[in-house]
């Protein structure tokens, strides 16, 4: 994936995650004509100063009519509303149904999945973009080395079963931890959610780099699970070799893989950095193709 591209869609979702509670305090605030007292108690300290601001700047918010709704771990759009399957499953796990709109939604994410593997966490993820600010500021005495890849899976069945035993574990999810601090910030209660995503980021920061993304993160987990079937892979042409003792495609891959084979495993998020970094351009991002004569490989 192009490099800019891939920066303009963590932007974007940072953006949405940062946008959509401001949005409401402001709807919610304007169109019910709420006294400011009342705002800032049901809402937090910065809901009455950005309801002042925006409805001095903007006056009366936009009529959306659903067109995007949501919370953290699902999204409306229109009609039709997307959600994370670890969510829905821990909804299950609890004995609670969701609704058709969210299961058709979770449906949808899991084909995703399978189409395409971990791309969610190489272009999408609002947590991965932090962590990749945050492994540039890494010091020289921070601890070298990783996390089994397997403590993923423990992490993920953690979380679909905490229902059982009455708990709920799915706001720990890391990309849910960035939306949920940013709701705090404007709602309110913001100190267990920012001291959540603080922890995850200090991790990557002093422990063990991207350990989170690479080893602890339960949507990882699952979408490299369903990345063994998916159908866009990184694959290497055959007739293009690599340079002698070139390393550059393993040392660029944020998630400690080495591409020189190509996909070494469904862990890889195409997010094409190590095709950018490959002199011989020998890596490609493609839906594999059969060996047929004639056929470029």
């Amino acid at each position: 994936m192009n490099r800019w591209l891939r920066r303009a869609l963590q932007a974007s979702v940072l953006l949405l995650l940062a946008g959509i509670p401001a949005l409401q305090i402001w709807t919610v605030g304007v169109t019910t004509r709420w006294a400011p007292e009342e705002l800032e108690q049901r809402y937090g300290p910065l809901a009455r100063p950005l309801v002042e601001l925006c409805a001095r700047t903007f006056g009366d918010p936009p009529e959306l009519g659903g067109l995007l709704t949501g919370g953290i771990w699902s999204i409306g759009l229109g009609g039709f509303e997307l959600a994370d399957p670890i969510a829905l499953a821990s909804l299950l796990a609890g004995l609670a149904w969701p609704p058709v709109a969210l299961l058709l939604g979770g449906a949808l994410v899991l084909l995703l999945h399978l189409a395409f593997g971990r791309l969610f966490c190489g272009a999408l993820c609002p947590y991965g973009a932090l962590s990749r600010l945050v492994s540039r500021l890494r010091p020289r005495f921070a601890l070298e080395g990783s996390l089994p890849r397997w403590l993923g899976f423990v992490t993920l069945g953690a979380v679909v079963l905490a229902p059982l035993v009455g708990g709920s574990l799915v706001s720990l999810l890391p990309y849910a931890a960035v939306g949920l601090a940013m709701q705090g910030l404007v709602f309110g209660g913001w100190l267990g959610a920012v001291l959540v995503l603080g922890g995850l980021l200090l991790s990557d920061l002093l422990l063990w780099e991207h350990g989170v993304c690479r080893s602890l993160c339960p949507s990882g987990a699952l979408q490299s699970l369903l990345g063994r079937w998916r159908v866009l892979r990184l694959e290497p042409l055959r007739k293009v070799g690599c340079e002698a003792h070139c390393h550059l495609c393993a040392e660029s891959c944020w998630l400690g893989l080495d591409p020189r084979a190509g996909a070494p495993d469904s862990e890889c998020d195409s997010c094409g950095r190590c095709i950018g970094v490959c002199p011989s351009s020998r890596l490609v991002l493609r839906v594999p193709v059969r060996d047929l004569p004639g056929r470029p490989q």
